[in-house]
């Protein structure tokens, strides 16, 4: 080989070198040369963990591999050139998940909550023609004709109230005001709740003559035991042990908490009873929080802190300090985490806003009749305009919004079934996610 020959292959290969070893130290700093632009420019990703997690994932309309299983939670699709990609993500018996990405140079998009609702048709029932319903796991209440029914069976009452997970409904007649305590094990026999809240309130308070309730509720994990509201006072009341005490003869406007404390206000401070320990805690000052002498339609315990709807409909946030979260406001609802609220305006439009960060994400309904947080701060079920929608509201305005059923009277979800059971002209039916 001669010398000239050796230099040209020398030159060649160092040359070579510097490219290759430059294209090498690019590729690992995820720059790429995008051939549509002739640039070399900064990758991107995007990360996507379904439920179900063995669901096909397409980027553009090919396959990508599913990482996920039992040491790995989702997908990370790497060195895509900036750009919009749709990515859709598919499963047999389930409705497909899709959405127009936009890939920036060194960021990874996060789809860390998609679920797949189920692919399946609501079942009936009970066919008819309904005023109202209340379900719980194996138990149907039906209002209509007059009457209500628990499980078929004629019970005492025209309005449901409220059917608890283990059976017991409370309803209230149209004729007297009275409500009634009814289960399915002894549909023939309700009591009549306020008759005997009158008889303990003259035996066991010594404060005789017939008061007309003006609410009753029950206790949260309690058949037996009721939160009771008169025109003037609060009582705890316990079928079970004929048991009847007086909370307060003083309140504005009351509310009931999940775990089952009672809370109620006056016009300068903000008070509680815990139905277990039977006590209340010590008062917190509205006055100091500049929230003195409102009328409080919704009390709302979340984090520490306090959510109050007054009937102006102002929402505030009453923590160290109070916060106006919204004006126009007709009701709310917190999600599971207490970092998000759903928010229904006078014209029934639905937003969410972030408690934290006060960031708000409109646009998640019009005419919006009933909304409900699914089991995350992610997703919806919401009753628009007569159809019930699962959206996927994690990065704001919906990712994906699925119809689940149509001509939609009154529907309610259940978190722990996952179940949706809604009322139309037809009947009750149900469905699930």
């Amino acid at each position: 080989m001669s010398i000239k020959t050796r230099r040209i292959l020398f030159y060649f290969l160092t040359g070579f070198f510097v490219v290759a070893g430059t294209l090498v130290i690019l590729y690992s700093r995820g720059i790429r040369f995008d051939p549509e632009n002739l640039d070399f420019v900064k990758t991107g990703g995007i990360y996507v963990s379904s439920q179900p997690n063995r669901a096909s994932i397409f980027l553009d309309g090919e396959e990508q591999r599913n990482k996920s299983g039992l040491l790995q939670r989702g997908t990370l699709l790497t060195n895509l050139i900036p750009d919009t990609y749709e990515i859709a993500i598919r499963q047999d018996g389930y409705r497909d998940w899709r959405k127009n990405v936009e890939v920036k140079p060194g960021e990874v998009a996060v789809f860390d909550t998609v679920v797949l609702p189920a692919d399946i048709a609501p079942g009936a029932i009970k066919y008819g023609q309904f005023d109202n319903f209340g379900a719980a796991p194996g138990y149907l209440a039906l209002e209509g004709g007059g009457g209500v029914t628990l499980n078929g069976a004629e019970v005492f009452g025209h309005h449901i109230i409220a059917l608890t997970e283990s059976g017991s409904l409370l309803t209230q007649s149209k004729n007297t005001g009275n409500y009634y305590l009814t289960n399915e094990f002894n549909a023939e026999n309700g009591l009549n709740l306020t008759l005997i809240f009158n008889n303990l309130k003259e035996d066991r308070l010594g404060l005789p003559g017939f008061v007309q309730l003006r609410e009753a509720a029950f206790i949260p994990d309690s058949e037996r035991q009721f939160y009771v509201a008169t025109e003037n006072a609060l009582y705890f009341l316990d079928t079970a042990n004929l048991d009847l005490q007086l909370i307060t003869s003083d309140y504005d406007a009351a509310d009931y908490q999940s775990d089952g404390t009672l809370v109620w206000t006056t016009n300068d401070s903000l008070y509680r009873f815990n139905p277990v320990l039977r006590n209340q805690a010590e008062p917190l000052s509205l006055a100091e929080a500049n929230l003195a002498n409102k009328h409080f339609i919704r009390i709302q315990r979340n984090n520490g802190g306090w959510l109050l709807l007054d009937a102006d409909g102002n929402l505030t946030y009453l923590e160290r300090e109070s916060r106006l979260i919204a004006e126009n406001v007709s009701d709310f609802s917190v999600d599971p985490d207490g970092k998000r609220i759903a928010v229904l305006d006078n014209l029934q439009n639905l937003w969410v806003q972030d408690l934290n960060t006060g960031e708000q994400f409109t646009g998640l309904g019009q005419g919006v009749s009933q909304f409900f947080w699914y089991e995350d701060s992610a997703h919806l079920v919401v009753l628009e305009q007569n159809d019930v929608y699962f959206r996927d509201i994690s990065m704001g305005a919906p990712v994906s919004s699925h119809r689940l059923a149509d001509n939609v009277l009154r529907c309610t979800y259940n978190t722990a079934e996952k179940e949706i059971v809604f009322l139309n002209h037809d009947g009750v039916w149900s469905t699930r996610l």
